[in-house]
């Protein structure tokens, strides 16, 4: 696969349908199809979900803190469904991250924005800390080689 070009400030909508846009597959020819790769095409039908879930799948399970911090810098709060579904229009679905599940050595934690504990703690088995904003989320996941594997965006209201 070829690396993906994208503007210095993509946003993270943009990226994954950039990323999308390079998968292909080939027309089923068992079923009357060409065989030539085609590119998939995502759509999102029907109303909108209240919960947009995205997966981030590691190449490892105890990466690097520098594939850490990059992964992250690439990750927004907020993204925009109308810059990830074809037929969307942009602006109109907006979501922003609330919570994640992360991995650490066999071993899982959750983040969870709860702005009126004043920002992101970490639950971790029966600790719970603060953490801060999302700055000090992308700094503690850094620092702790914490890796984010499943993000949870919430719809925003209006």
């Amino acid at each position: 696969m070829k690396p993906l070009v994208l503007e210095p400030d993509a946003s993270m909508g943009n990226l994954l349908r950039c990323a999308e846009a390079q998968q292909q597959k080939s027309c089923d020819e068992d079923l009357g199809g060409c065989g030539s790769p085609n590119p998939v095409n995502h759509f999102l039908e029907g109303t909108p979900p209240r919960v947009f879930t995205l997966q981030v799948a590691w190449e490892s399970h105890s990466e690097g803190p520098d594939v850490i911090a990059s992964t992250l810098a690439a990750l927004d709060e907020e993204v925009d469904l109308g810059e990830v579904y074809q037929g969307v229009q942009p602006g109109l679905f907006r979501y922003r991250l609330r919570s994640m599940v992360c991995y650490y050595g066999q071993h899982y934690q959750a983040m969870v924005l709860v702005p009126d504990a004043g920002g992101w703690l970490m639950f971790d088995d029966s600790r719970v800390s603060g953490v801060g904003g999302w700055a000090d989320v992308r700094h503690k996941c850094k620092a702790g080689r914490i890796q984010p594997s499943v993000l949870f965006y919430e719809a925003v209201q209006g």
